[in-house]
Formats: C-alpha cells, sequence, structure tokens
C-alpha cells in the first residue's frame, strides 16, 4: 500500500471520529451551559431578600413609592355625606366666580358595593369662563365626586356683549361619594 492509500482510510475514520465527537460532545457543552443559567438564575433567586428585615425594608420602600406616586391624584372618598358642608362649600366658591344665579338639589342616596353615593344636580347661569371654572372647580374638589352628565346652552347675547361675555345655562349631574367599603371583604380578597 502507498502512502497515499493509507491516509485516505485512516483521514476518513478521522473525520467519522470528529463529528461523533461533534455529535456527542456538543449537545452535552449545550445541556451544561444550560445547567449554569439555570443555576445562575437560582442563586440570584436565592439571594433576594424573601423574609425577615430586608423584605420589610424593601416593602417600605416600594410603599413610600407608591404613596409618592399617588400624590395629589387620590381623591378620598369620606366616611360621611357632610351635605352641608359640601352645599356651603360650593355656595362659597360659586360665590367667589359670581355665579348669584343658581340652584342646587340633591336626590336619594343610592349604595354600591364600593361606596355610597348621593345625587346632586347643580343649575347655573352667568358668562361661560365663570361657568368654566366652577365646572373645574368641582372636579377638584377636595373629595370624590364624578360629573355624570354636563350640558351647556348658549343664551341670547344681549346687545353689544362681546363673543366671551356670552351668558350660558349650565346642567350639571354629579355624584359624590361617601362611606366607603372594603372590596377585599365582600369579594374574598386575595385569597381566591
Amino acid at each position: 500500500m502507498t502512502g497515499s492509500t493509507r491516509r485516505a482510510p485512516a483521514l476518513g475514520l478521522a473525520v467519522i471520529a470528529f463529528g461523533m465527537i461533534a455529535l456527542i460532545v456538543a449537545p452535552t457543552v449545550r445541556t451544561l451551559s444550560a445547567y449554569d443559567r439555570d443555576i445562575e438564575r437560582a442563586e440570584a433567586e436565592l439571594a433576594r431578600p424573601n423574609s425577615g428585615p430586608e423584605l420589610i425594608a424593601q416593602l417600605e420602600e416600594r410603599l413610600d413609592a407608591l404613596e409618592r406616586l399617588s400624590g395629589d391624584g387620590m381623591t378620598p372618598i369620606p366616611d360621611h355625606a357632610d351635605v352641608a358642608r359640601l352645599i356651603s362649600s360650593l355656595s362659597g366658591m360659586l360665590d367667589e366666580l359670581g355665579l348669584n344665579r343658581r340652584e342646587v338639589t340633591t336626590g336619594a342616596t343610592k349604595i354600591h358595593d364600593e361606596a355610597s353615593s348621593l345625587p346632586m344636580s347643580v343649575q347655573l347661569e352667568g358668562p361661560f369662563i365663570a361657568i368654566a371654572r366652577a365646572v373645574e372647580r368641582i372636579e377638584r374638589l377636595p373629595r370624590l365626586v364624578r360629573v355624570q352628565r354636563l350640558r351647556i346652552d348658549a343664551q341670547q347675547p344681549r346687545d353689544g356683549a362681546l363673543e366671551h361675555d356670552v351668558e350660558v345655562r349650565a346642567d350639571l349631574l354629579l355624584e359624590v361619594f361617601f362611606d366607603p367599603r372594603d372590596v377585599t371583604a365582600t369579594t374574598g380578597g386575595d385569597d381566591q
């Protein structure tokens, strides 16, 4: 046999041996790499606090962050309707805006799952700018109030009146909330 004929089978056997090693070793290396990643994730999870002072500190930080986020964005629901104080503050605000032609009425209390509410109807007549400011202030009252309906009708302009002095009539239907309830107690909370 010549040297080249001996090399051909040896080269073929080397290629086959390399192929077999690649077929066996490569999946094993991939599997070991996946195991390494799983171990790293498990170690990271175990390093996180799951009880004790570390967890309490972490939860307090989250609570502080949530309170900062809510800030003035959350409007409280008072325990009592306190209709007299609400109408008094509403009247003072309307007086301040010069809206003397007005009517405020309340309806019967409605009881919902989350809270009780009191329907309130407010009818105003005056300059559009004052009405717009009144609606804006009603929306920003220091208690939860939902504007359910707002209808504005323009009155016939007076002779010589400027466009921004147009008198309008506004009818608002509000829902004033009070007496909040613990919704988790009635729905079963997080135990479900």
